[in-house]
């Protein structure tokens, strides 16, 4: 899988191949979440976009439907039930004849129910019906991006430029054009049957009680984390798989998070298993948070087989000693579940435990590093040779040396002077 890049954040040009573990690391401010918000949001656009089409154009029949005064919601747990089975019969027909949506709408829902607006409605639902699934895709895709990039999806100093986010799957170019910060045009869509999952911040556990917060990458970690886990299934072959395949990675992670999200209404809380005591979430150690999120995913099926994890600095609040736990585990859900992981970091800890587990678990040679160019906008792929990332990251410790060593000959200097008057 590759994701390619132009013109779009900061980055001018970026050619990024996510095997099994892609690393990008940098300085601040040279594009490494630009790589992961693209990647996030053509992704789940194509997630299963047959079935969002679907849902989206019996959503907007609904809502057409209720702005009669005989219908009091579009909720669908408060919709007349001839409304509901008029909209999908619509849908799942693939309808697009005038003459037979009003067959339809006519023998579903009492004209009583429409108070004479039954012709606006029908020329409306047949609007929606012929749009071409192509347009409804873009507008997803450009939703997704407004969201991502603040309606700043091109780089500020050429948005009059061409600009493109090219997602390359076994061989296939699925590329969207963007003009004037809009998505003008998707060649060769396909359906993705697997989504792509985004942390940045662990921050998002406070807000499990508040589904709308954040920007679509966390509203979606969200939903995910308030998944049931799959131990509440009956399905006993299920768990039997997914029990057998996290059992090395919940070992791991137990080492700095002995405990689970339990709810209790529309509650969430953390409850220790040494002690049994429940915690408020938002009392936990933002550290902590981080394993707790992803100990979540592995046991609700999120993190599912092939699918996509992107993870921006996940070491960021993470001691070293948990920094070097977290990258083992993150090599092992790739063992595990065949994921593609890209991750940003700019820490030289977890870069070289990342790269040791790597080697250690012998999936080295699938893996990618990249290191983003602070002036122009471009990634190097520098796979072979870490050293020039650990030069850039080092560089600040080995300033502060010189700057050590430079006090301490001036105040012996000093001191020097002092002596002989």
């Amino acid at each position: 899988m590759k994701i390619k890049c132009h013109n779009i954040g900061k980055i001018s040009d970026a050619d990024i191949d996510i095997q099994k573990i892609t690393l990008i690391a940098g300085l601040n401010s040279t594009g490494k979440s630009t790589i992961g918000k693209s990647l996030f949001c053509i992704f789940n656009a194509l997630y299963k976009f047959d079935e969002k089409i679907n849902r989206l154009k019996k959503n907007s029949i609904i809502k057409k439907f209720s702005r009669s005064s005989k219908i009091i919601s579009a909720r669908e747990d408060s919709v007349d039930e001839n409304v509901l089975e008029c909209a999908k019969a619509l849908v799942e027909g693939n309808v697009q004849s005038l003459n037979e949506i009003q067959r339809i709408v006519n023998e579903k829902i009492p004209l009583s129910v429409l108070e004479n607006k039954s012709d606006d409605i029908i020329n409306e639902i047949a609007d929606l019906l012929v749009t071409p699934n192509e347009e409804i895709i873009e507008w997803f895709l450009s939703d997704l991006l407004d969201n991502e990039f603040n309606k700043q999806i091109q780089t500020l100093s050429r948005v009059s430029a061409p600009s493109s986010i090219t997602l390359t799957i076994q061989k296939q170019d699925i590329r969207a054009f963007i003009v004037n910060n809009e998505v003008d045009s998707i060649q060769n869509t396909e359906i993705l049957n697997t989504r792509a999952i985004y942390l940045d911040d662990p921050f998002v556990l406070d807000f499990l009680d508040f589904p709308f917060w954040g920007v679509q990458h966390q509203r979606e970690l969200i939903r995910r984390l308030k998944d049931q886990p799959l131990s509440n299934y009956d399905e006993i072959a299920q768990k039997f798989i997914v029990n057998k395949k996290i059992n090395r990675i919940l070992e791991k992670i137990s080492s700095a998070c002995d405990g689970n999200i339990v709810q209790k209404g529309p509650k969430f809380s953390f409850q220790d298993r040494t002690t049994g005591k429940s915690l408020n979430i938002k009392n936990l150690s933002t550290g902590l948070k981080t394993f707790v999120i992803i100990k979540r995913l592995l046991e609700n099926g999120s993190l599912e087989q092939n699918g996509t994890l992107i993870l921006d600095e996940p070491e960021v609040h993470l001691h070293p000693e948990w920094q070097k736990i977290f990258a083992e585990v993150i090599v092992l859900i790739q063992i595990e579940f065949g994921m593609h992981i890209l991750i940003n970091s700019h820490s030289p800890y977890f870069i070289e435990a990342i790269d040791i587990y790597e080697q250690k678990y012998g999936i080295r040679d699938n893996c990618n590093f990249y290191l983003s160019n602070s002036n122009n906008g471009t990634f190097d792929e520098v796979s072979d040779n870490l050293e020039s990332i650990y030069s850039l990251l080092f560089s600040p410790l080995q300033n502060m040396e010189n700057e050590r060593a430079a006090l301490i000959d001036n105040n012996e200097h000093v001191r020097e002077i002092d002596i002989h008057g």
